[in-house]
């Protein structure tokens, strides 16, 4: 085997090691990258759970405080309708 030719085998095996780490860097950097959004996707669920939760307990609180005003505005009828009976 020439020099030329061991010089060109070199050249390739070394452009062959340096493509190979270049993709090794760049899968572990994509790793990280969708480890990263995989978490900020978790925190987000888990917040928009809390908000909804949240939600669904001042949906509760309205319905009983509107269930409470609707029973005052039938007593309050009912006292109206006694005083015109009344009289």
């Amino acid at each position: 085997m020439s020099l030329l030719d061991n010089l060109k085998e070199k050249a390739v095996q070394t452009a062959k090691n340096q493509l190979s780490a270049l993709g090794n860097e760049f899968q572990v950097n994509a790793n990280k990258k969708v480890n990263e959004a995989k978490n900020e996707i978790a925190s987000s669920l888990s917040n928009l759970n809390v908000i909804i939760a949240n939600a669904r307990k001042m949906e509760t609180q309205l319905k009983l405080s509107l269930n409470t005003i609707e029973s005052r505005l039938n007593d309050f009828d009912n006292k109206v309708e006694n005083i015109g009976n009344e009289s």
